[in-house]
């Protein structure tokens, strides 16, 4: 895949949408946010959500992750299972066109579970080939659902998803605990300790 004068980069969520103008180098140079995720999508609604991107940021070729390409997206792109790479990746990407393809997600199937990811594979092995994560690690993409992601050799080799954001969500809104945290966390440190614990306002 070349597109030597840049293209546009799409994080295309299940509420949100994030896109990104990259020139020839690979910068930034322009991009939005808005709440057009796949679920505001009309039925039958992609090519015009597609169009309209492109009438924001230019009329370049498009690269698109996350649940866009899932069963509720505008195509399916199937699973890579682990371990995956950039090359797996790229020689699994779906193209509903010329000029625009769809990042596939990542399965594990290993150790008696299974498990799945859309988009965080894009953001975590781009931190691994900018050098921001090591080849081996273990890592923890922060989120509604978190992923725990072994890496190997730059690849993802296995992961798990936990429900840490959306039990904290609940138990924030809708728990008898919902009084005691309704303060933002804020990072603290302990007198004396090593390790950084978050205040919420709770004794």
């Amino acid at each position: 895949m070349r597109w030597p004068n840049g293209f546009i980069a799409v994080d295309w969520g299940t509420t949100n949408r994030r896109a990104y103008r990259l020139d020839r180098t690979g910068a930034c140079d322009d991009e939005f946010e808005d709440g057009q995720g796949v679920l505001s999508v009309a039925p039958g609604g992609f090519p015009e959500a597609v169009a309209e991107i492109r009438r924001r940021l230019g009329d370049l070729p498009l690269l698109l992750a996350g649940m866009v390409g899932s069963n509720r997206g505008w195509v399916e792109a199937p699973y890579v299972r682990c371990p995956a790479g950039l090359d797996d990746l790229a020689a699994s990407l779906v193209w509903p066109g010329e000029r625009q393809a769809i990042v596939p997600g990542v399965s594990f199937v290993g150790d008696g579970r299974a498990d799945v990811m859309r988009g965080e594979e894009v953001q975590l092995l781009g931190a691994v080939a900018a050098g921001h994560v090591p080849a081996d690690a273990l890592v923890c993409h922060p989120g509604t659902h978190n992923k725990w992601v072994v890496v190997e050799d730059g690849r993802i080799a296995s992961f798990r998803t936990v429900m840490t954001g959306e039990l904290f969500n609940l138990l924030r809104q809708h728990s008898i605990l919902a009084d005691l945290l309704k303060a933002d966390a804020q990072p603290t440190k302990r007198s004396g300790a090593g390790c950084a614990t978050a205040s919420t306002g709770t004794t």
